[in-house]
This record gives structure tokens, sequence and C-alpha cells, in this order.
């Protein structure tokens, strides 16, 4: 099934969660009842969910009670979280992940400087992860970055990016030393509207290991993460690994404090 109908399948099951028809946690109709409705194949609408799923926007539950959710959200609580990046002397730069912010301009805003070498820009055929995190269509071409950042002399970070090529055309000639998401915004007026992140660890493979000047095998932080522009549409995918020795994960929940102003009411009083 083409990624196109694949996409617009995704758009409109977002539009049905958004019309707050399924508040969350609401219960989505059936795959059938889904497909009939949409005028897709069922596994057209599986693979929209899929991709649901993996943005956390819909969650499975199994049982007699279950099916699949609208993905319970607290709207009044903002979570992201950020990185501090261990330097030379021990200081701590603070990086924010999750926002459409790289190293280098967390890194600058503290006085400090990224070192930034490009291993590697090739355009190519993505891998079937890339391709479905972007929504491609099959054999549709990605611009492919490879890069890594160093921070007071020692590298930090092991960065690769992916960008749908025929949404950046030319896109390999762009200075990739420079933040992506700066580079798609400047040059090609895409406007990131919000990221998906996740993160993990992982053991650090025999390139990895030589990138990071870390032993192979050692533990490194995983980053996998989904940039959306304004309209939802997947705009950048990015896979990156961060030595635990440099870079500490740290959440932040903000909630809204509540309000003293009085409650206002509707309507009016009769007196007798």
């Amino acid at each position: 099934m083409s990624g196109s109908v694949t996409q617009r399948t995704v758009e409109r099951l977002r539009a049905l969660i958004e019309s707050g028809c399924l508040p969350p946690p609401g219960r989505l109709p059936s795959e059938r009842r889904l497909a009939a409705d949409l005028h897709v194949s069922r596994s057209t609408v599986r693979n929209a969910l899929q991709i649901l799923r993996e943005a956390g926007e819909v969650s499975v539950r199994s049982g007699r009670a279950g099916g699949t959710f609208v993905a319970t959200a607290n709207p009044d609580a903002n979570l992201y979280a950020r990185a501090d990046i261990s330097i030379g002397d021990h200081r701590l730069i603070e990086h924010a992940t999750g926002l459409p912010q790289g190293i280098p301009e967390t890194v600058a805003s503290q006085g400090f400087r990224t070192v930034t070498y490009v291993k590697r820009i090739d355009v190519r055929t993505p891998d079937t992860i890339a391709a479905r995190r972007l929504a491609l269509e099959e054999g549709e071409p990605v611009l492919r970055a490879e890069r890594v950042r160093a921070v007071g002399g020692h590298p930090v970070a092991h960065e690769t990016a992916y960008l749908p090529y025929r949404r950046y055309p030319g896109i390999e000639h762009a200075d990739f030393t420079q933040s992506v998401y700066s580079i798609i915004t400047e040059r090609y007026g895409t406007m990131i509207g919000h990221v998906i992140e996740s993160i993990d660890i992982r053991m650090a493979n025999e390139n990895e290991a030589a990138t990071l000047d870390v032993p192979a095998g050692s533990p490194l932080i995983f980053s996998e993460s989904v940039a959306h522009d304004a309209d939802g549409i997947p705009a950048e995918y990015s896979r990156d690994r961060f030595r635990p020795d440099r870079v500490r994960i740290v959440a932040e929940h903000t909630f809204p404090q509540p309000s003293n102003q009085p409650i206002e009411t509707q309507g009016h009083m009769n007196t007798q």
C-alpha cells in the first residue's frame, strides 16, 4: 500500500481523534469499521494505526474490553527532558531534548563551542524504519546526514538525520555543521510544530565505539525522534547516540498553578 494513502489515512484518523468525538481515553472503532468508513483497505488502516501507536497518539489494550484507544494525555502538564552535557572542566551544559534545538545552539547559548564533524552526506533509499517514521512511499529517497558533535575536545554525540528528499531538493548542498532544524526552516520554510522522542540504552557497535572513542559494547544513550511540521507531517527523523559519561538525561515536569480568580457562572437568579 502506498505511503501517500497510508499518510492520508493517518491524518484522517488524527482529525477524528481531534474532533472531540473520541476524547481520551476514547475507544476507536474496529479496523473493519474504520476501513469501511474511510473507504480504504484494512491493511491501510492497520498501517496507519501502527504509525499512530509509534507516535504515542493511540495505545492498544488487550482483553474483553480491549481495543485501540486515544492515548491518555494531561493537557495541563508539560513534560520534556533535558540532557546535561559534561565538558572537560566538569561544568554541565543543559540541553533540552524533544525540542527543535540542537546541541550547537544549546552549547553556544552558555558560552561554549561545539565542533561538528560531518562524516557523510548522501541521498539514498531509506531503511524500513526510517521510511515508516517519515511516512514515505516505497522507494522514495531521503538525504542521510551523519555527524559527530564534540564539546571541549571530547566527542559527545553521534547523530544521523534522515530528510525526505522530495520535500527538500538540493539539501545535500547545505552546510550540515549547522542545525538540521535551522537548515529546513531557513532554506525551505518548514516550521517544526512538535517533536516525539524516545530514549533508551543500547550497546555501542564497532563503528559507534570508534566514532565516540569508547570501547565496543559500552552502553550509549540512544535517542530516536521524529520532528513534525505545523501540519503534523513528519519533516525529519533522527537517531542520535550520546556518551553516558558526558550526557545525563533529566526529566522535568511543569504544572500550572491553580488560579485564584473567582469562578464565573452563566445564567441569572430570580428574586421574589
